[in-house]
C-alpha cells in the first residue's frame, strides 16, 4: 500500500498543540486508571497515539486561523476519516479501537461542491458533519451520503474500492467510534 502524504502546515504550532494534548490524554487516563500501562506517542498513528492495557487511541489535531469552519467535505475532515477507516479496516474493525478529531475551528454546513453533485449527495440542511457528530444517522439521508463521501475518498487515496466494507452497521460502528472536539483550546 502507498503512504499517503499527511503533513501539517505549521509544524511548530502542531507540535506544541501534539504534545499538549498527549501529555492531557495521559494524566486523563492515569486519573482513570492508575494501575494500567499507558503509552503516549505523537506522531505514531496520529498526531497523538494513546494505548492502554485495554484499548488504543489515536487523534488528529487541526488548528487553522479562526476563520476555517469545517464541515464534512472539507479535505482535512475526509483526508482525517479516510486515515482512521484505513486503521479500522486494517484492525479488523476492531471496538477496541477508538479515534479523536481536535480542532480549534467551528464546523458549518457543507455547500453544494462539483463532488457532491458526482457522488449525487443529498446534503440535510442541518449540516452533515453536525448530524454525523451527534450520532443522527437515519436522517435525511446522512448515513448514505457519508458512504458515497468515505468510498469515493478512500477509492481516491488508496485505490480500492471499500463499499463492501462499510454495510450501515459498520458504518455507524466506524463512526461510533470517534470522538468530535471543535472549538478547542490552540497551543498557546
Amino acid at each position: 500500500m502507498a503512504e499517503i502524504k499527511r503533513e501539517a502546515g505549521d509544524k511548530t504550532k502542531g507540535f506544541t498543540l501534539q504534545k499538549q494534548r498527549a501529555l492531557g490524554l495521559f494524566f486523563d487516563e492515569f486519573k482513570n486508571n492508575p494501575d494500567a500501562c499507558i503509552n503516549v506517542a505523537i506522531e505514531y498513528k496520529g498526531d497523538v497515539f494513546l494505548q492502554n492495557d485495554d484499548s488504543k487511541y489515536i487523534e488528529e489535531e487541526k488548528n487553522y486561523d479562526d476563520k476555517t469552519a469545517f464541515s464534512f467535505n472539507s479535505s482535512q475532515i475526509l483526508n482525517t476519516l479516510v486515515y482512521f477507516l484505513e486503521i479500522w479496516i486494517s484492525s479488523s474493525k476492531s471496538t477496541n479501537l477508538k479515534f479523536g478529531f481536535y480542532s480549534t475551528n467551528k464546523i458549518t454546513v457543507e455547500n453544494n461542491t462539483k463532488n457532491t453533485t458526482l457522488l449525487d449527495i443529498t446534503l440535510p440542511k442541518e449540516g452533515l458533519l453536525k448530524l454525523a457528530i451527534e450520532g443522527k444517522l437515519q436522517n435525511d439521508y446522512v448515513l448514505e451520503s457519508v458512504r458515497k463521501y468515505l468510498v469515493a475518498e478512500y477509492l481516491k487515496q488508496y485505490e480500492k474500492n471499500i463499499e463492501q466494507e462499510l454495510d450501515d452497521d459498520s458504518l455507524v460502528a466506524f463512526l461510533s467510534a470517534i470522538n468530535w472536539y471543535f472549538e478547542q483550546d490552540n497551543e498557546k
